[in-house]
């Protein structure tokens, strides 16, 4: 009867009752059960902060179809003239022109919804990072393409290859390079990092990873490629290991495990492109790089890949 009223029940004020009517013995059986009906896809729960925790979903339909009113193509469902009226049609704009969004534009088009279990599910499926402390959100998988004449303006030559990851012998799937480009922009936001000088473009970004760090991310789809470009190569290793392990992070909650690719490092001096198991010792990575970085290298998952969100990017 309930399940056909709500499209969400909250944990302390219904899940309990529910559960102690149906005979559970205690907060451990119920969230028992409550994995159980997930992993059979009967409702959604997601326990890795207090918000998503306290909420079940129970219209799976419900919850995308509110990642949609945020998630979709302006060219087609995006009227912009109608948030004149709310004062809200330069968000509206920023958020589909720009990828960028602000706490107003979700709060209007989730009006009547939890807007924190929205902002926190979107962020735990990389889909959402934070910029600006409750202000500003990136939307990676809004943002525009860079087209070739673009892409020659905003290259900066400063940025010099210094790392890459190469799909060609798989493929490269879409929204891995948006959603490293999340992880990212959301690791620099924790470390105090500004947005001074950053771009963000679905094929290319400048990311401020910490204060005195900033990095350029490209994507290739064919042949399948992400390069990494800095301007310090003193770094290299410790900002290395911080992209692959966010990789790993994304193959292990979105991917299934199942990306393939080789990395590769570009020797400072001499531009030669090196397979990074060869490289490992040489000087100019320094010895930040860690040997738990690696996709085939060893057998054994790095421990902070079954971390939730927030603490795998406290880990880093």
């Amino acid at each position: 009867r309930q399940k056909s009223q709500k499209s969400y029940l909250l944990i302390d004020q219904e899940v309990v009752s529910i559960g102690e009517k149906a005979g559970l013995s205690g907060i451990l059986e119920m969230e028992a059960a409550l994995d159980f009906f997930h992993e059979l896809g009967f409702l959604i729960h997601i326990d890795s902060t207090a918000i998503l925790r306290n909420i079940v979903v129970i219209r799976p339909q419900w919850l995308l179809h509110g990642m949609s009113n945020l998630i979709r193509d302006s060219d087609v469902h995006v009227v912009f003239e109608k948030y004149e009226d709310v004062a809200l049609e330069e968000s509206a704009r920023s958020t589909y022109e720009t990828g960028i969004t602000t706490r107003q534009y979700l709060e209007h088009i989730w009006k009547n919804r939890p807007v924190e279990f929205f902002i926190d599910m979107m962020k735990r499926t990389m889909l959402l990072s934070e910029l600006e402390a409750g202000e500003l959100y990136l939307v990676p998988s809004l943002l525009k393409r860079a087209d070739n004449t673009l892409l020659s303006e905003l290259r900066d030559s400063r940025f010099e290859r210094s790392c890459q990851l190469d799909f060609s012998k798989s493929f490269l799937p879409i929204g891995v390079f948006q959603r490293l480009v999340c992880m990212c922009a959301e690791y620099g936001y924790r470390h105090q990092a500004t947005n001074a000088g950053s771009d963000f473009r679905r094929n290319l970004a400048y990311v401020n990873l910490e204060p005195d760090i900033t990095i350029c991310l490209f994507e290739e789809e064919d042949p399948g490629l992400i390069t990494l470009s800095m301007q310090q190569t003193g770094i290299l290793g410790k900002v290395i290991n911080i992209i692959l392990l966010i990789m790993n992070k994304i193959n292990a909650d979105v991917m299934s495990r199942g990306l393939n690719f080789e990395a590769f490092v570009y020797e400072p001096v001499t531009k030669e492109r090196i397979a990074l198991a060869e490289a490992r010792s040489m000087s100019f990575l320094s010895s930040s790089l860690t040997s738990a970085t690696g996709f085939g290298e060893d057998n054994n998952e790095p421990r902070n890949m079954t971390l939730d969100l927030d603490s795998f990017l406290d880990s880093l």
